[in-house]
């Protein structure tokens, strides 16, 4: 039943993104992506990383919509269920060390192409 009603919430913010415009819709994606790393570098807590990377989130969806209460709490869910998701694939796929890999591999690839950095 759990999985059915994190399923209708996926489906309802899916809904509720690409309503508001696409561009919100590829911005909350880039805006995890980005809350994600930027917790992962500046705090040391996993909770607290977790609380930070959903408030640069929901100041995104916020700022980009007119969201009642309802729509909001159902991005909110979904935000945290993916983060918790992402992170945890990460961790498993790369360790827990990934954002210095990530940085590591980004300097790799700004040597070899200028246009990257």
């Amino acid at each position: 039943m759990k999985d059915r009603a994190i399923s209708f919430l996926l489906f309802l913010a899916e809904r509720f993104l690409r309503f508001a415009g696409q561009a919100v819709w590829d911005g909350f994606w880039k805006v995890l992506f980005e809350a994600v790393e930027y917790a992962e570098r500046q705090f040391d807590n996993g909770q607290r990383k977790k609380e930070k990377a959903m408030e640069y989130i929901m100041n995104f969806i916020t700022e980009k919509t007119d969201f009642n209460f309802i729509k909001k709490k159902a991005i909110e869910i979904v935000a945290s269920r993916l983060i918790d998701s992402f992170i945890s694939q990460i961790n498993e796929e790369l360790g827990n060390d990934w954002v210095d890999q990530f940085e590591e591999w980004q300097e790799q690839l700004a040597e070899r192409y200028d246009f990257i950095m």
